[in-house]
C-alpha cells in the first residue's frame, strides 16, 4: 500500500522537545479502503477511545486521505505520553493559541498538510484536555469539503477548517489507522484500540466503505529498519468493525472485509422481478422492456424506476444502472395502455393508436361530407362502438380497448325546379327519409275561360304538390301549358237536360260546372247523379273553351197494374231505386205512376192487390205492366170460356149435318 502521511504526533512531539534522543518510527496499522471509495469529498470512522501511556513518543487514532492535489487531511485523537502546553489554531502564518494536554489522556485533533509542503510545523487544532471522551466511549469523527474548503467534525461538531485546494480525493481512498509516532523502537505496547463505520463522503452523504483491507506499514519519512509489530484485525464477524495495537495478526494487505448489498427489483409486468446480491460499490444494471403486451389491444408501457437507498435510480430511462453502495429497492412502475382503431367506410379517420387508462381519445373524421355523384352524398354524423353510440363528440375516454367506427348517413338531392311560382321542400334528404314538396302561385289568367297552369313534372308526374320516399335523387323540373274552361251538359236518355253535381273525366273528378283543362282527348267515363255514378264512356277533345254535352242511362219509367180483364187496379207499391231511395204509396185509380230520371232506369220491388204480390222489375228505359188475376174471376172467365167453346162446336156439328 501507498505510505501515508505522519500525523500530527509527530510534530507535537517534537515541539515538547524534552530530551528524548532522535526518534525515526511513525509505526502504522489499520484500514484503507479500495478504488470504490475513491473519488470522494469526504472521511468519517467511529473510533474507541482508549486511555494509555507511552514512555515515548506518542499514540495517535484517525481518519485522513490523501487529496488529489497532493494535499493530506486527517481528523481523530491523540495521547501523548507527557503533560504540558501544546500549540493549536496553527496555519501557514503561525499558532494562535496554546492548549494543556494530560499525558495518557485522549484529545481530539485535526491536521492538515497542504500540496507540496515539505516543512515541519504543525498545521491544524487541538482540542481541550481530555476531550475525545470517556475511556471506553465510541466517538465519530468526520470530514468533508465544501468547495475547496474542508471542515473537521467530533461527534458532528465542527472543530476546524482549511482550504485545501480541491474538493475531492481523486484516486484516493480513506483509511484509519493507529499509529505510534516518533518513537525510535517498536517497543512501546499499544493497548487495542477498535474502529467501525468507515465511510467516504458522497454526494451530500456519508456512505460505508465496501471494501478494506488491513496496512501494516511506517508514515512518510519513517525509518524501515525495525518491524511494525502493531497489527490489525476485524472484530468478531461484524463488517466495518476492526482494531488496531499490540498482540494482534499481522496479516498485512488482506481483505478485513467486503460489504455485499441486495438488489430488490419490484414489478407487476416484464417477469423482471428480483433479489439478487452485490458486493460493495458495485455497478448494478437494472433494464425493463418499454411495452409488455397483454393482448393484441392491451399493454403495460414502462413508464419509470423508483428506487430507494444510497445510489438507486429514479427517472424514466427504462435501462440504466445503479451504486451498490446500500441495500437498494427498485420499483418499475407501468402505465396501462388500451388500444383504439377508429376506422370508416368513406373519407379519412383519425384517432387510432395506444391510449393511457382514462386518458381524452381526439376523434376526427376528413372530410365531413363526401360526394359520390350527382346529387348523391355521404354526410360524417357521429361514431358508434361495440359499446353503444357515442353520437357526434369528438372526445372520449378510454378505459378499455376500443373499435370505434364512423357513422355516415348517404343523402340524395330533391332538386325541383319552375321557371313558375315557388318551390319548397328543396334540399339534401337522408336515405329513405320523406320529402314534401310543394309548389305555390304557379297559375296566370289570361282571360275568365283560359290560364297559363302547371301541366306536368320532367318525370311525368301532374301533380303540383307531392309526398316521395327519397330513394335516390329526385332532380325534376316543372312544364306549363294553356288551360281552358270546359263545362258540362249532361242529359238523360231523352234528351232532357239533368242536374248532376260532377263528372269523372280520364281519372279525374270534376265539377260539371266548369274545370279548366289542357287541350286534349279526354274520356267521359261517369257522370255523379242522384247519388250514383252513371256510366257514360264517351270520348271528347279540347281545344279551346267548351261545353261538352252527352247522354247519360238515365230514364223515365212507368208502372202500371191490370187487372186480368185489363181493368186499371190500385196496387200498393214497395219500390227501390238504383240510388238506395225507397217509393212505397199507392198507383191511384188510373193504377199506373211515373218516374222521371230514374239512373240506369232500375226500378224494382213488389205491387200488392187483394192479398196478392207481384214482382216488379224494370231497367234501361223499359216500362212494366203488371196483371193481377184474382180466382173468382179467374173461374168465372174460364166458364165463359167453356160455354163459348161448348156453343161453337154444337154450332159447327148442325152446319155439317144440314149438308
Amino acid at each position: 500500500m501507498k505510505a501515508l502521511y505522519a500525523t500530527l504526533i509527530t510534530v507535537l512531539s517534537i515541539a515538547l522537545c524534552v530530551g528524548i534522543p532522535s526518534a525515526q518510527y511513525w509505526f502504522q496499522s489499520g484500514a484503507v479502503g479500495t478504488y470504490n471509495s475513491s473519488q470522494n469529498s469526504g472521511a468519517a470512522v467511529t473510533i474507541e477511545t482508549v486511555y494509555q501511556n507511552t514512555s515515548v513518543g506518542s499514540f495517535g487514532f484517525w481518519v485522513g486521505e490523501t487529496l488529489s492535489n497532493g494535499a493530506f487531511v486527517q481528523v481523530g485523537y491523540e495521547v501523548e505520553n507527557q503533560s504540558g502546553y501544546y500549540p493549536t489554531d496553527c496555519n501557514l502564518n503561525g499558532c494562535n493559541g496554546s492548549v494543556y494536554i494530560s499525558a495518557g489522556i485522549p484529545t481530539w485533533f485535526w491536521e492538515y498538510f497542504p500540496s507540496n509542503y515539505n516543512g515541519s510545523s504543525f498545521l491544524g487544532g487541538i482540542g481541550p484536555n481530555d476531550s475525545a471522551g470517556q475511556n471506553g466511549s465510541f466517538n465519530t469523527y468526520s470530514m468533508n469539503s465544501s468547495g475547496d474548503v474542508w471542515s473537521f467534525y467530533f461527534n458532528g461538531q465542527k472543530i476546524g477548517s482549511a482550504n485545501m485546494g480541491t474538493a475531492n480525493s481523486g484516486a484516493n481512498p480513506p483509511s484509519a489507522l493507529g499509529e505510534l509516532a516518533e518513537v525510535y523502537d517498536n517497543s512501546q505496547y499499544m493497548n487495542p484500540v477498535e474502529f467501525k463505520n468507515l465511510k467516504y463522503f458522497d454526494n451530500g452523504e456519508f456512505i460505508q466503505v465496501p471494501v478494506a483491507y488491513s496496512t501494516i506499514s511506517y508514515g512518510k519519512g519513517s525509518d524501515t529498519l525495525l518491524p511494525n509489530l502493531y497489527g490489525v484485525e476485524e472484530v468478531g464477524s461484524y463488517t466495518n468493525v476492526f482494531r488496531v495495537g499490540s498482540g494482534i495478526p499481522l496479516n498485512n494487505q488482506s481483505r478485513l472485509w467486503s460489504i455485499g448489498y441486495r438488489l430488490a427489483i419490484i414489478s407487476d409486468y416484464g417477469n423482471i422481478s428480483s433479489n439478487n446480491n452485490y458486493s460493495g460499490s458495485a455497478i448494478a444494471y437494472i433494464s425493463a422492456p418499454k411495452y409488455v403486451y397483454i393482448n393484441n389491444t392491451v399493454r403495460e408501457m414502462f413508464v419509470g424506476w423508483s428506487g430507494t437507498g444510497y445510489g438507486s435510480y429514479s427517472g424514466t430511462r427504462n435501462n440504466s444502472s445503479v451504486l451498490m453502495a446500500d441495500n437498494i429497492t427498485e420499483t418499475a412502475h407501468w402505465q396501462k395502455q388500451y388500444y383504439v382503431n377508429v376506422s370508416s367506410e368513406y373519407g379519412v379517420a383519425g384517432g387510432s393508436g395506444w391510449y393511457d387508462n382514462g386518458s381524452t381519445l381526439a376523434l376526427s373524421a376528413y372530410p365531413k361530407i363526401l360526394s359520390e355523384g350527382i346529387g348523391v352524398r355521404e354526410v360524417f354524423t357521429g361514431w358508434n362502438s361495440a359499446a353503444g353510440a357515442i353520437n357526434s363528440t369528438s372526445t372520449i375516454s378510454v378505459n378499455s380497448p376500443m373499435t370505434i367506427n364512423a357513422i355516415w348517413t348517404e343523402q340524395y338531392l330533391v332538386n325541383v325546379t319552375s321557371s313558375r311560382g315557388v318551390v319548397s321542400g328543396n334540399g339534401w334528404y337522408n336515405s329513405g327519409s320523406t320529402a314534401h314538396i310543394t309548389l305555390s302561385n304557379y297559375t296566370k289568367y289570361i282571360s275568365n275561360n283560359s290560364r297559363i297552369s302547371f301541366e306536368k313534372w320532367s318525370n311525368g308526374l301532374s301533380t303540383a304538390n307531392f309526398t316521395t320516399v327519397v330513394s335516390g335523387p329526385v332532380l325534376l323540373s316543372a312544364s306549363f301549358g294553356t288551360q281552358y274552361l270546359v263545362s258540362f251538359a249532361p242529359r238523360n236518355a231523352h234528351g232532357s237536360s239533368i242536374d248532376a253535381s260532377y263528372v269523372e273525366v280520364s281519372g279525374n273528378t270534376l265539377p260539371v260546372d266548369g274545370a279548366f283543362m289542357f287541350p286534349g282527348t279526354y274520356e267521359l267515363r261517369y257522370v255523379k247523379y242522384k247519388g250514383i255514378n252513371v256510366s257514360v264512356d264517351e270520348n271528347f277533345s279540347v281545344t279551346g273553351p267548351s261545353v261538352i254535352p252527352f247522354d247519360a242511362q238515365i230514364y223515365n219509367v212507368s208502372v202500371y197494374a191490370r187487372s186480368m180483364l185489363g181493368g186499371r187496379v190500385n196496387a200498393s207499391a214497395m219500390l227501390t231505386f238504383e240510388n238506395g231511395t225507397v217509393f212505397s204509396g199507392y198507383l191511384g185509380p188510373n193504377g199506373s205512376i211515373s218516374f222521371t230520371d230514374v239512373p240506369y232506369g232500375y226500378v224494382g220491388g213488389y205491387l200488392y192487390y187483394n192479398n196478392m204480390k207481384e214482382q216488379v222489375a224494370a231497367g234501361y228505359g223499359s216500362n212494366v205492366t203488371v196483371t193481377f188475376i184474382d180466382p173468382v174471376t179467374f173461374t168465372i172467365t174460364l166458364g165463359v170460356i167453356i160455354v163459348a167453346i161448348a156453343i161453337s162446336v154444337h154450332t159447327y156439328r148442325s152446319r155439317k149435318l144440314r149438308r
